[in-house]
């Protein structure tokens, strides 16, 4: 046991973080992403928030950070190939797994899936009363609050060379200051 000895009139001064407020806001980060191929249809898309940066300054803090995407894609319905094919050295049942009966040439296509990945940077403020130059900004929540898409340089084939993406980014952000708390400690 570690024991602190102290005069008993004079007090020890704790250091710790006090909260001075806390806030939030929104941004909407536009971004015209290229797909080469060219898509047929999206998978999915993959979205995740990173704040690169936060800093208080008087009544609000300021953010920067990156909107990070994938965006997985089909670029064609691919060849024409499966249980239909000239193939007799094999003797298959009438019915695959797939129900596809195997006389009348079940059509099985197949593709790559293609990924676009997207770094898009984005700036924000976020008013917190009281907050000032010096004090601790801390990100409480950032994430993606909603998203649309839509296709561009749409072909005659009804494919798209590229997507519009318009996401909501909401970030939660603390502001903190070192406070020094007198204390007197009794002792028996």
């Amino acid at each position: 046991m570690t024991e602190v000895m102290h005069h008993p009139k004079k007090p020890v001064k704790i250091v710790s973080p006090i909260e001075v407020g806390i806030g939030e806001s929104q941004v909407l980060v536009v971004t015209e992403i290229p797909l080469r191929p060219s898509a047929q249809r999206i998978v999915d898309i993959i979205r995740e928030v990173e704040v690169t940066s936060c800093k208080a300054i008087s009544n609000k803090v300021i953010i920067n950070g990156e909107l990070r995407k994938i965006i997985l894609y089909l670029p064609d319905c691919g060849a024409v190939g499966g249980a239909g094919n000239n193939n007799n050295n094999h003797r298959r049942p009438n019915h695959n797994k797939d129900g596809c009966d195997a006389n009348l040439g079940c059509r099985v296509r197949s593709s790559d899936v293609k990924a676009a990945c997207v770094n898009a940077p984005f700036a924000m403020f976020i008013e917190v009363d009281g907050a000032r130059e010096g004090d601790i900004c801390i990100i409480e929540e950032a994430k993606v609050e909603g998203a649309k898409e839509e296709e561009r340089d749409i072909q005659n084939d009804g494919s798209f060379g590229a997507l519009l993406e318009k996401t909501v980014v909401q970030v939660v952000a603390k502001v903190a200051r070192q406070a020094q708390t007198p204390v007197r400690p009794e002792w028996p």
